[in-house]
């Protein structure tokens, strides 16, 4: 009898409390209701992530694939852990995403999340929750969710779509101006706690083989410039613990491509300005799911020495740089990188082709091949300006090869990076770079980074 009675009430949408956040609670019930099979790629974190991905927007390589959104205000970093965990151990799940703000490390504690033997009775045995929720607030509840659901034009829009996200479709004139010039209120007394469940979320997908993709959500120009050393600070920590645990990082905080009129506050986006970041994710997400690398670094030892993951943080990097080698040797075993697929590779070559005698002729004609077989198989080349030394003789070849090099991107429409003009002076190596005239020390590679990443970022790996 109570069950049915209970049964009566869900129907007519008196669902009982399972959480103290009405958003989550309405989560978790859509979930339910969907009673998926399995779901291949899971979208969860606060509103950045309800909000701000655009079930549209996915593509996923496999069609056959499932995709859900498990968004809900509020959730912080600890919370997400907390559900990945409960949600990994139901479904085969191939790739988590967290589209995140700064909110998510703020504080903790917010939303009284039930233990997982619990959570399994939001599917198996609802009427356990209406048996220890109140009546009145199981009535409150459902004025206050029938209201949600009726907004389509509102911030607290509860109207999913069949993947669980709701964009916001706010007109200018509803922008609220409090949330339009809020401050940014970070960090916060739980900020370190909350890089630690990062961290430990992290770890937790690498154990289980699950690919983890951490995005960056874009904050209003205005914001981001007056609390830029913060921003910066926050999303170095964040790319350092996601890329040493595995996953793969992904700022999108541009505010060339967001602009004021693809906001509604100061970290949400419009629903035009949610398809943006949405294409910029899934144009990513096939590499993420297939574990393919965004970039190859080929090169000799000066390539080498370097741990180009933990340098950039992320782990889709993979070094191809081999000690004493020539461009002769790099197109011997260019085949390798078939294996890696990736999207973009940087090439720094010459040095040891100049130390051997090799003519620049035969030099530059291998450097061409090596760029034409990349192109053969869809890799972006990047030509990197090969390195100037403390040796002024053997610098003349240097300068030009550099000039047939650069000559023939522009030619050929190809990414130069002129990594000499960060490194060297009146073509020489400058010495505080360098250890022993030829090879670098740990501050040039820092700059080199940089430069990597600005080319990374141009192409949205």
């Amino acid at each position: 009898m109570y069950g049915v009675l209970c049964g009566i009430l869900y129907r007519a949408g008196y669902y009982p409390l399972i959480t103290n956040s009405i958003s989550l609670d309405a989560k978790l019930l859509d979930h339910r209701a969907h009673k998926f099979n399995n779901i291949d790629v899971l979208a969860i974190g606060s509103s950045a992530t309800l909000n701000n991905v655009a079930s549209s927007e996915i593509k996923l390589p496999d069609k056959a694939a499932t995709y859900y959104n498990f968004g809900a205000w509020g959730l912080k970093i600890s919370d997400i852990s907390y559900l990945v965990k409960y949600l990994s151990n139901i479904y085969d799940i191939k790739c988590v995403i967290v589209s995140s703000s700064l909110k998510d490390f703020r504080s903790s504690g917010g939303i009284s999340i039930p233990k997982y033997y619990e959570l399994n009775l939001v599917n198996d045995y609802l009427p356990y929750f209406y048996l220890k929720s109140n009546p009145l607030s199981i009535l409150y509840r459902h004025d206050l969710s029938k209201a949600y659901k009726a907004r389509t034009d509102g911030y607290d829009n509860l109207n999913f779509d069949e993947c669980g996200a709701t964009v916001l479709n706010i007109p200018p004139d509803m922008i609220s101006q409090s949330r339009w010039s809020a401050g940014l209120g970070f960090p916060g007394n739980d900020t370190e706690y909350l890089y630690s469940k990062l961290k430990e979320l992290a770890l937790y997908l690498k154990n289980r083989n699950i690919a983890f993709l951490f995005v960056q959500a874009p904050i209003r120009r205005a914001l981001a410039e007056s609390n830029d050393a913060i921003i910066r600070a926050h999303s170095n920590r964040c790319k350092t613990i996601v890329g040493e645990y595995g996953g793969y990082y992904l700022d999108l905080h541009n505010p060339l491509i967001y602009d004021d009129s693809l906001f509604v506050d100061q970290s949400h986006l419009s629903a035009a300005g949610a398809k943006i970041y949405t294409r910029q994710i899934s144009r990513r997400l096939s590499a993420v799911i297939a574990k393919r690398v965004a970039a190859a670094m080929l090169g000799d030892s000066i390539t080498a020495k370097s741990d180009w993951c933990k340098l950039l943080g992320r782990a889709d990097v993979v070094g191809m740089g081999v000690g004493m080698d020539t461009t002769e040797k790099m197109l011997k075993r260019l085949h390798k990188i078939d294996g890696y697929s990736p999207g973009i590779c940087f090439i720094m070559a010459g040095i040891n082709d100049i130390h051997l005698g090799i003519p620049l002729n035969v030099t530059f004609e291998n450097y061409k091949e090596i760029i034409v077989r990349l192109k053969k198989h869809n890799v972006v080349p990047v030509i990197q300006s090969t390195l100037y030394t403390l040796d002024q003789e053997r610098n003349i070849k240097v300068s030009r090869l550099n000039e047939l090099l650069k000559n023939y991107s522009e030619e050929n429409n190809i990414e130069y990076i002129d990594l000499n003009s960060l490194l060297s002076e009146n073509s020489l190596l400058k010495k505080e770079y360098t250890y022993d005239g030829l090879h670098l020390l740990a501050n040039a590679y820092i700059l080199w980074a940089q430069k990597i990443e600005n080319v990374l970022k141009k192409y949205n790996l």
